[in-house]
């Protein structure tokens, strides 16, 4: 398993094992303090473990790797989480200085996977795109007005937000 024994866990991630078993796995499970947040079928049987459910402090992840038969062994780790709000995210689409005559323009950058990118002109929200496990987002928003315009964007989920990101004028 890709999580230390000690690991300090501050932000949502994919955990992946490392399982193999004569027969084949079946399954792999995945339990945070006994309680059962993930089950994996798929060949490498990562999943991704989001942090927003879970109270900061001591945990215990355990994994169970499962055969066609049921057999199973189980791997345990002691971890503590510290929540830590996503970092801001980058605006890489359009670049500073750009100029349109166009109503709209392509807007896209990176943030932390699986949150919600709320972009802003002038400080007003203006659009909310959901970040994939990628960590590449992009939508085109409507400009209401004519001028110089800044826009910036926030990363956010439910327990809670970045800074901004750098502007782009």
């Amino acid at each position: 398993l890709d999580l230390g024994e000690g690991e300090i866990v501050s932000r949502p991630r994919v955990l992946t094992p490392s399982v193999a078993d004569n027969i084949g796995v079946a399954r792999v499970e995945y339990r945070v303090d006994g309680a059962l947040f993930a089950t994996s079928l798929t060949p490498d049987f990562s999943v991704f473990w989001n942090l927003v459910g879970v109270a900061d402090g001591a945990r215990v992840v355990s994994v169970s790797a499962f055969d066609a038969f049921g057999s199973s062994a189980t791997l345990t780790r002691a971890v503590t989480v510290n929540y830590a709000p996503p970092s801001s995210p980058v605006l890489s689409s359009p670049a500073d200085g750009f100029v349109t005559n166009s109503a709209s323009v392509t807007v896209a950058g990176t943030a932390s996977a699986g949150t919600t990118v709320q972009i802003q002109i002038g400080g007003v929200d203006v659009a909310a795109v959901s970040v994939g496990a990628s960590g590449f987002w992009g939508t085109t928003i409507l400009l209401a007005e004519e001028g110089e315009l800044t826009l910036t964007a926030l990363s956010f989920e439910p327990r809670g937000f970045s800074g901004p990101s750098a502007p782009v004028h």
